[in-house]
């Protein structure tokens, strides 16, 4: 029981780690942000024709990541507030003012992982660059 006990001491003290997961948050400057309405909601599904390839187009899935639907496309705010409160946290009141909330499927992933098929995008607009990813949720 004592070389156990030391055994599992010396793997923690050599090979530590941590517990959770650590979101993947790059907040905008919000004096870089447009302000946008839900007249914007054409440009901005046009933009997702580009945007989505190169959010999810990386990584040994690209071909599960091809086809996608979006299934809501809407300004953050009180509407979703779980959302808006989640960006508000990550990013400050301001930011989450300026972003949308973009809900994603992906047919290719139904039936092998229920966590995949589903997505969560939260995108802005940059005066300079456009519409733009700056959280993934899936």
């Amino acid at each position: 029981m004592k070389k156990i006990v030391i055994s599992l001491l010396t793997l923690v003290i050599f090979f530590p780690f941590t517990v959770g997961a650590a979101s993947k948050v790059e907040c905008p400057n919000v004096g870089q942000l447009e302000n946008t309405t839900i007249i914007y909601k054409d440009e901005l599904l046009k933009a997702l024709e580009t945007i989505i390839p190169r959010t999810f187009g990386d990584g040994d899935y690209l071909n599960h990541y091809a086809d996608w639907e979006v299934v809501t496309a809407q300004p953050l705010d009180e509407k979703v507030a779980k959302e808006y409160q989640m960006s508000s946290k990550y990013c400050g009141q301001e930011v989450a003012d300026k972003s949308w909330l973009v809900t994603l499927h992906f047919p290719r992933w139904e039936g092998k992982s229920d966590v995949a098929s589903d997505g969560q995008i939260f995108v802005s607009k940059s005066k300079d660059k456009g519409w733009f990813v700056w959280y993934r949720n899936q």
